[in-house]
């Protein structure tokens, strides 16, 4: 005998508004009970949606391809990194494809029997009774899932589970499963049925970067802002070439291309000529960028990778530096001369000025003072967090204060702290979203290890700087520390008694 009240939460606790009635037929009875919308009046009503990641992209895009407005208010400019692309065994759904016993109960039994966290027994069941439809709908969405020779849905047994439920895709089905919600939900977008309301992370990272630009206009004047001009125009115009190219849609409103072209410029010497400037800027948008999906897919930082192709392609230009303000080519990095011997011979400049940017080097890096002021920008916009600059610039501190003098603990840290690239790269390289790992343990080891790296390339390597090396290093090992550094399953780890 089933009782038909609903049980009222404890004062103080949850009210998670599940239907009275028997557990198999409480959640179709309240869809009976709703009222029905006629289909002539779903666009008067609008849907507001928070998330895209693959709930909310995939809800979103089933809404308005009903007829309903929908807004969908998105914290990243694309979705990514979402919890569901944790999914990689696959998707389970009661649909007994190899009639080996399966059904919506035993689903909902195994679920409560084997989670490793504690859920509503209702909400369980509901979700297993669901599971078959949410199958169609991710292959109405296209999500790729593995078929059998004869053209249907394969399914294989997965977690300890004794009959076949689990529906995959061949390699990663997180992802493929993401990918496919933000593509329906994309479709609808230029449809006219969603609008996306991104967080404009790529307008805060504009923001944060012109101090540093008014301070490379003012000591490098003219060259420094055709630089900018030039690697900017060059990214943004091979983003909407590309785009065209392979018929896809407009991208260069997330404003992600002017982004990688002042990066880009930042890196520059005032001295690179201009038509080396655009084949950076077409490189870093082409190749490292759109050939790996486009934003949030690629797996180094887009103007890093491009500054280490002209790098390796044009050495002489790249590295041939000027004094703020003089057109003749005297000057050398503070780098530079610390690594030739010009600490002893009293070389270094006013530590003053290089505070504030009166140094050769880079355009975009030279003045701590204006990179200091956009960082603390962003940190007050919740753009990024503390853990990786905070890290990196830790790290290579006590590294060259330990190893960068003539007797261990007489280096001169202030120096490599302030010089160089390490608070561009550290603020806004090495933070960089897709390029990051997750976790705030995954982004200290990667700080860390940036700061182990560039350290030991200024001291002991043949190149005076090691800032944008490092960062691509440890770009590559992303992948790596997200997989074994990873956050405590929520609800606690079961122990065996």
């Amino acid at each position: 005998m089933s009782t038909e009240t609903a049980v009222r939460p404890r004062e103080g606790a949850l009210d998670a508004r599940v239907p009275p009635g028997p557990i198999e037929r409480k959640w179709e009875r309240r869809r009976f009970e709703m009222k029905l919308v006629n289909p002539a009046n779903r666009r008067k009503y609008t849907i507001l949606v928070v998330g895209t990641g693959l709930a909310g992209g995939a809800g979103a895009a089933s809404l308005g391809e009903l007829g309903y407005n929908v807004k969908c208010f998105s914290y990243h400019d694309s979705p990514r990194r979402a919890h569901s692309i944790s999914a990689q065994g696959g998707i389970n759904a009661a649909k007994n494809y190899r009639n080996d016993g399966d059904s919506v109960f035993r689903l909902f039994y195994d679920t409560i029997k084997g989670g490793d966290f504690r859920a509503r027994e209702a909400n369980v069941h509901r979700l297993a009774e669901i599971s078959v439809n949410i199958i169609d709908q991710c292959v109405a969405l296209g999500v790729p899932f593995a078929r059998e020779y004869g053209g249907l849905l394969d399914n294989r047994s997965f977690g300890g589970a004794q009959v076949s439920r689990t529906f995959y895709a061949r390699g990663q089905t997180g992802q493929q499963l993401l990918l496919g919600a933000y593509s329906a939900m994309m479709r609808q977008a230029a449809a006219g049925t969603v609008k996306v309301f991104p967080r404009r992370e790529m307008l805060d990272v504009i923001i944060s970067l012109m101090p540093a630009t008014a301070a490379a206009l003012y000591f490098f004047r003219l060259q420094a802002a055709l630089l900018v001009l030039v690697t900017v125009v060059f990214c943004v115009a091979s983003e909407y070439i590309w785009a065209r190219v392979i018929k896809k849609g407009n991208t260069i409103k997330d404003l992600s291309a002017v982004v990688t072209g002042i990066l880009l410029a930042f890196n520059l010497s005032p001295c690179v000529p201009l038509w080396v400037a655009a084949i950076g800027g077409v490189f870093a948008i082409i190749v490292v960028k759109q050939l790996f999906g486009g934003l949030g897919q690629n797996f180094v930082n887009p103007a890093l990778a491009a500054r280490a192709f002209l790098m390796a392609s044009w050495p002489v230009q790249m590295t041939t530096w000027k004094s703020p303000g003089i057109d003749t080519l005297s000057s050398a990095t503070p780098l530079a001369l610390i690594k030739s011997g010009g600490e002893s011979s009293g070389q270094l400049p006013a530590l003053f000025d290089l505070f504030i940017g009166n140094v050769g080097g880079c355009i975009g890096e030279t003045s701590a003072l204006a990179l200091l002021i956009g960082a603390a920008y962003l940190l007050v916009r919740r753009v990024i967090t503390l853990e990786i600059p905070l890290a990196f610039i830790v790290t290579v501190g006590l590294m060259t204060w330990i190893f960068g003098g003539e007797m261990l603990f007489s280096g001169n840290f202030i120096y490599h702290i302030l010089a160089g690239g390490l608070m561009l790269g550290a603020f806004f390289m090495a933070t960089d979203y897709t390029t990051s790992p997750v976790t705030w343990k995954g982004r200290i080891f990667m700080g860390i290890g940036c700061g182990l790296l560039t350290s030991v390339i200024r001291l002991y390597g043949g190149y005076p700087e090691g800032v944008s090396y490092s960062i691509l290093l440890m770009n590559l090992l992303v992948p790596l520390i997200d997989r074994y550094i990873v956050p405590k399953s929520f609800g606690g780890v079961r122990r065996n008694a």
